[in-house]
């Protein structure tokens, strides 16, 4: 009899503990008995809400709004996806020439067939910290981002995409513009005014301040 484990996916936030679970169970010599990795993920999730180990690099925050903002908004679903997909792509090709070859680079050596982006790493973090602030997946993202106003200052219906609100803006309304360069000369260094930017979308508590010792 066969047997397979699987979920809904509905909410970023569950799917990254859904696939944190599963990766446990790819792991030969990982053990639990006394079930503490719920508990210990349940503390993390509190401390260092939108963070998890694989996240190294803290300008991706900055990277995956920038590329997604740059999509065209006249696109299908799928033609809006692998469009994206290769916009990614290119982001792991100029941090790649342009960094040392220790630097830990997502997609380094997985190359075009990365199977996992940078920006599903960090979506459900861009949300936590308040960057992003459309209320779903990416995929209902790309399925919004052509109905979505393109003056969302001004006040609109809900839609009938999880009923958020059109009128309101895709990201911070105070989410840096890409430097000078973008996106083919790259690197993970923040600027001035990137790193007040992230500092204030911590609040405050432990994330905070070793995000201060981190940037400096």
């Amino acid at each position: 009899m066969n047997s397979a484990i699987g979920w809904i996916d509905f909410d970023e936030t569950e799917r990254d503990r859904a696939q944190r679970l599963m990766d446990l169970f790819r792991e030969q010599d990982s053990r639990d008995e006394l079930g503490l990795g719920a508990i210990r993920d349940s503390i993390a999730d509190h401390l260092f809400p939108g963070t998890s180990t694989i996240q190294t690099r803290l300008r991706y925050m900055l990277f995956i709004p920038w590329v997604l903002r740059s999509l065209p908004s006249n696109l299908g679903l799928r033609e809006m996806a692998a469009k994206a997909r290769q916009k990614e792509i290119e982001l792991v090709r100029a941090l790649i020439s342009g960094a040392p070859k220790d630097v830990g680079i997502i997609g380094r050596d997985a190359g075009d067939k990365l199977k996992r982006l940078p920006s599903s790493v960090y979506w459900s973090g861009l949300e936590s910290w308040g960057i992003r602030h459309f209320p779903g997946s990416i995929d209902a993202y790309f399925a919004a981002l052509p109905h979505w106003p393109k003056d969302a200052a001004k006040d609109h219906a809900e839609d009938d995409l999880g009923g958020a609100p059109r009128g309101r803006s895709l990201w911070h309304e105070r989410l840096p513009d890409p430097p000078a360069g973008w996106p083919e000369n790259v690197n993970f260094e923040l600027k001035p005014d990137e790193a007040s930017f992230l500092l204030d979308r911590l609040g405050s508590g432990p994330i905070k301040l070793l995000a201060r010792d981190v940037i400096g």
